[in-house]
């Protein structure tokens, strides 16, 4: 309906202006909901169960990187006394992305029956998750996440919060902090997400309340957050590898990004090409696969390409770490040390940022059998130590009070 380059250029009042159409406010928003989020045959799910544990989790509704999901399990696995349900307010289509609560995005937003019975469902829950700033309950306030929580609150419901990487990160910032950051290029949406970044920060000023963030890299935005590291099934990205040579004679490359001008694609393009073109490598670039195609991707290649501009890393770097692979990426000092002051161990991504990514992928491609089976063993310990959900887990244990 509107065009976000025109939107990133418009003044801040237009920006706002529609922001409140796309929230459902006013007229122009009525209609806007009547033509964009058409309830139709929109099925409503089935609420989970109430159950009688003691501690009664809700995380959602973003379920970014399947994360929602990951939180629950990892949660009812660690801390006795807790169930856990991850609610995502859309359909996630055929990523194979899990859920234990998938609603339509029309009923999430619009459907007046499912907002009370789902809003009689949490509060029957001790403690809920809020990711991004997002309400659970759609237009149920007026899209006011500040309104919802404070209803939940006073129904005796503790509520926290928890952002992902751009909900917090603003790019005039980021901009300022790293000479390469990607927010320099006019292709992205940086007064959107500045905008975003700005909202999340007076939410978190307003409500107060313990604060969460996936990312390590997220703490210098909100300096009195908690480090909830990002979780994955360690086993299910587990790939069988031994020490033989690459099968062609040539390692394969990986490069998969989710946003290719936030992960710096468009840069390392031209050094990979040449790497190629030398017969040193082989390259592969994908999108758009499901995490069982991703698995095979990473169980057929040596190295991965993770982001080079950000200076951080996330769910898809430690997927590849979980698979062995040896990672390349630019983690900058400062999340670097976070890690290790919080963890005691060292990320294992191998550093390079656009300008030394070719020298180092030479040097990668050089070191003997030896040294990459050490960086592989290195990268399966870091994700079972750091991301396997038991951190996760430490990290919410004091908002639950356990």
């Amino acid at each position: 309906m509107f065009s976000v380059r025109a939107l990133n250029a418009a003044p801040r009042w237009v920006r706002r202006a529609v922001t409140t159409v796309t929230q459902g406010r006013g007229p122009l928003g009525a209609l806007y909901d009547r033509v964009a989020l058409r309830l139709g045959d929109a099925v409503p799910p089935a609420l989970p169960p109430v159950d009688a544990s003691p501690v009664r989790l809700v995380i959602g509704p973003a379920n970014e990187a399947e994360q929602g999901f990951q939180w629950a399990r990892a949660v009812e696995r660690s801390l006795p006394g807790v169930s856990a349900v991850a609610m995502m307010g859309f359909d996630p289509g055929g990523y194979g992305v899990q859920a234990d609560l998938v609603v339509p995005r029309a009923v999430y937003l619009r459907s007046a029956p499912w907002h009370d019975a789902f809003e009689a469902f949490l509060r029957t829950r001790t403690h809920v998750v809020i990711e991004s700033a997002l309400p659970l309950l759609g237009r149920r306030y007026r899209t006011d996440v500040v309104a919802e929580v404070r209803a939940l609150r006073a129904a005796g419901v503790q509520v926290a919060l928890l952002f992902h990487g751009s909900d917090l990160r603003p790019p005039s910032q980021h901009r300022r902090e790293l000479a390469r950051s990607p927010f320099t290029n006019p292709e992205l949406p940086s007064t959107i997400l500045e905008d975003k970044a700005a909202f999340a920060a007076a939410v978190v000023a307003e409500l107060g309340g313990p604060v969460f963030v996936s990312t390590p890299d997220l703490l210098r935005y909100q300096p009195d957050a908690v480090w909830c590291p990002v979780v994955i099934d360690v086993e299910r990205w587990s790939v069988p590898r031994d020490d033989a040579p690459p099968r062609s004679g040539r390692p394969v490359v990986l490069h998969a990004p989710s946003n290719p001008l936030i992960k710096g694609s468009h840069l390392i393009d031209p050094v990979l090409r040449a790497l190629e073109g030398e017969g040193l490598i082989e390259y592969r670039r994908v999108q758009g696969l499901t995490y069982a195609q991703m698995r095979q991707q990473y169980a057929e290649c040596d190295i991965v390409l993770d982001q080079f501009l950000i200076g951080s890393y996330g769910v898809a770097a430690c997927e590849a770490l979980a698979a062995g692979c040896v990672v390349v990426g630019h983690v900058d000092p400062n999340t670097r040390r976070t890690v290790h002051e919080q963890t005691g161990i060292e990320v294992p991504i191998v550093d390079a940022t656009v300008d030394t990514l070719d020298s180092v992928l030479r040097s990668v491609i050089a070191e003997p059998a030896a040294v990459t089976s050490e960086r592989r063993r290195e990268a399966v310990r870091f994700v079972g130590e750091v991301h396997d959900g038991r951190r996760s887990a430490d990290a919410l244990r004091g908002f639950l009070r356990l």
